[in-house]
């Protein structure tokens, strides 16, 4: 594991027991300050993968999401989805993509 990295996760368990004494001052202020070291958790695995495991994407729906996935001039994906939604995703992985295509299906029977 890069140096960076290691430092990174230090400086955010850090940043946790720091927050620790805020439990006993204001239990909104702690859930906020947790809220904000897992944010930064979020983005530092976002960006490992980003660095380190950059992947193909492939969207798709079917015709009830026809018009509310467009994708941008600069290739982002930019959904138009009501305020009031119900998305259930599917993650697939091909033979192609994985070795282990086999025992991924058997997994999750």
């Amino acid at each position: 594991m890069p140096p960076g990295v290691l430092t990174t996760f230090l400086s955010i368990a850090i940043t946790q027991y720091i927050g620790l004494p805020l439990y006993f001052y204001s239990k909104d202020l702690f859930y906020a300050w947790m809220a904000m070291t897992k944010q930064h958790f979020g983005s530092v695995v976002m960006t490992m993968t980003y660095w380190w495991a950059p992947v193909t994407m492939r969207v798709s729906g079917d015709e009830s999401v026809r018009g509310q996935l467009k994708k941008t001039k600069d290739g982002r994906l930019e959904c138009d989805f009501p305020e009031r939604l119900v998305l259930i995703s599917n993650h697939q992985v091909g033979p192609s993509q994985s070795p282990y295509h086999e025992q991924l299906q058997l997994t999750h029977i």
